[in-house]
């Protein structure tokens, strides 16, 4: 194969995919799906393909379970949703596009691994006056009290949307606000739209954007904190929309709710952008699952705990100076670094992964820069400029820093600060081989460093 096939990110033996959905555990399994084209490596008629797990970690592809087949969905498929579990039901909600229109649906099965559509789809066939049907996606369901809020995306004049439907039942919603939106002459479109009511009452709102910034269209994902009142249907906002990942490639995240935990996914991939040339079969990837924590209305990321058990130790070390440098052994292509660095004035941390992924800490600049060189293959916007360099502001001090790190095949998930900061990226780089390097200008510390091989 051209590229080493990731392990714990998600990939589809052939086709095409992008976003996940349905998101869910069920019948004592972990449930993704992901937004399919099994006729190409590119995208086209969507269907949802189906992903199941013990344990966040470990993925097994299923087959595909919905796909374009009905008079609401039949031309260009089924978009983007989410899944609900009650009953001993598994539910599916998603978009059917057909003939211009895009209806909200609903699909369900009681085993997990055959789903029905529902005899009454769409169960939502319009939008208010002003949006556009043509532009009404990615339903997003959840329960509160007695009632089920729904909630779409949806483009208008000179802006973008995120409506709120409430219903007793699935068959009931009815309009009810417009609780989030973006005003823009530009072109604009919120995608796949969250929400989380946390248990001291407060709403998370989080969103994707597809906008034009300049010459070119770019793909973010935001989040922000605020309440919603039950009986208006009026959200407001307490904090400004932040970045939920800094990185190339992170877009249309999915959540799950399971045990007091808040788990989320993500395509990781993005709009306006080439992908890899699918010379080995199949394009497209999901994120590594990770645990969102919310503390003083900022979001918090980490690795699922049990990846610890899939880590081989390889190497191990403290109080290293970096005035020679460090080097680690070969590791596979597949390989997790946790460090934590001590930064002295004016010094600048240079990390560098597979020779050719640079991550450089500057401390009194407080910034933190990304760099894909030595590439196999270069990633380009639409506008053809080329998608090589980012930059993070870091708010704190960088006194100190630390780094959890998992390099899987091409695939890049690096989380900075305790999950303060997160940085998503794909690398087609032309080494075969892992390898960790370190370097400083002026005087940096080890004071940790642990790297692993995965292994499953």
């Amino acid at each position: 194969m051209k590229y080493k096939r990731p392990k714990i990110h998600i990939t589809p033996t052939k086709g095409w995919i992008n976003d996940p959905n349905g998101f869910s555990f069920y019948n004592g399994m972990f449930h993704v799906f992901a937004q399919h084209n099994p006729y190409d490596v590119k995208w086209g008629p969507m269907h949802w393909l189906h992903f199941i797990s013990k344990d966040l970690i470990e993925w097994k592809e299923v087959g595909i379970v919905m796909k374009p087949e009905t008079d609401y969905d039949l031309e260009l498929g089924c978009f983007s949703g989410n899944a609900f579990v009650e009953n001993n039901t598994h539910y599916l909600f998603y978009t059917g596009v057909n003939k211009g229109r895009q209806t909200q649906c609903l699909a369900f099965s009681k085993d997990g691994e055959n789903y029905q559509k529902h005899c009454k789809n769409p169960i939502i066939s319009d939008v208010p006056e002003g949006y556009f049907i043509q532009d009404a996606r990615d339903p997003k369901v959840i329960k509160v009290g007695d009632l089920y809020y729904l909630i779409i995306a949806s483009k208008r004049e000179n802006g973008t949307s995120i409506l709120l439907y409430v219903g007793k039942d699935f068959d009931s919603f009815e309009f009810k606000n417009t609780i989030f939106d973006i005003e823009s002459k530009e072109w604009c479109m919120i995608e796949c739209p969250d929400i989380i009511i946390l248990p001291s009452g407060k709403c998370v709102l989080l969103y994707s954007i597809n906008h034009k910034v300049g010459n070119k269209y770019e793909g973010q994902v935001y989040y922000l904190f605020g309440e919603l009142n039950h009986e208006s249907f009026i959200f407001t906002p307490e904090t400004k929309p932040r970045l939920l990942d800094y990185g190339f490639d992170f877009y249309a995240h999915e959540t799950l709710s399971y045990e007091d935990k808040i788990f989320m996914i993500a395509w990781q991939g993005g709009v306006a952008k080439n992908c890899q040339d699918g010379e080995d079969g199949y394009v497209g990837q999901l994120s590594c699952v990770r645990e969102l924590i919310f503390k003083n209305n900022k979001v918090l990321q980490s690795f699922p705990s049990n990846l610890d058990e899939k880590c081989h130790l390889v190497c191990d070390a403290f109080s290293h100076n970096l005035a020679e440098g460090y080097m680690s052994p070969y590791l596979d292509m597949h390989y997790r670094m946790k460090g934590e660095f001590i930064l002295s004035n004016n010094s600048e941390l240079i990390i560098q992964l597979n020779v050719g992924f640079i991550i450089k800490v500057n401390k009194e600049e407080k910034t933190i820069s990304f760099t894909r060189s030595r590439n196999k293959e270069e990633i380009y916007c639409d506008d053809g400029s080329l998608l090589k360099d980012k930059i993070i502001n870091i708010e704190e001090d960088l006194d100190v820093v630390n780094f959890d790190i998992i390099f899987d095949g091409f695939c890049l998930d690096i989380l900075i600060n305790d999950g303060r900061y997160s940085f998503t990226s794909n690398y087609f780089g032309k080494s075969d081989l892992g390898l960790v390097t370190l370097r400083s200008k002026n005087d940096v510390t080890i004071k940790t460093l642990k790297i692993y091989n995965i292994k499953l």
